[in-house]
C-alpha cells in the first residue's frame, strides 16, 4: 500500500519497537493527517499504535560515518 502513495519516499522494515519506519513528504499538516486517517482506516487491524516526528529541515544525511581519529 504504501509504495503506491506518491508522498512516501522512504519505506523501510525494522527490528525493535516498529515493524516499519515510513517517511513521506506532505506540503502540509492537513496531507500529513489526511495520509495518517487512510492507513489507519485500511489497516485497522494491523495497526496497534504509531509514533511521527515532523522533520521541517534536513541538512545532511550521514548513514555511515567515519571512526573519529582516536591519536
Amino acid at each position: 500500500y504504501c509504495h503506491s502513495q506518491p508522498n512516501v519516499i522512504y519505506l523501510v522494515k525494522t527490528f525493535g519497537n516498529w515493524e516499519f519506519e515510513v517517511e513521506l513528504e506532505v506540503i502540509d499538516l492537513v496531507a500529513f493527517r489526511d495520509f495518517l486517517r487512510k492507513i489507519k482506516q485500511k489497516f485497522a487491524d494491523v495497526i496497534k499504535d504509531y509514533d511521527y516526528i515532523n522533520i521541517s529541515k534536513i541538512h545532511k544525511y550521514n548513514f555511515c560515518p567515519s571512526k573519529p581519529d582516536l591519536a
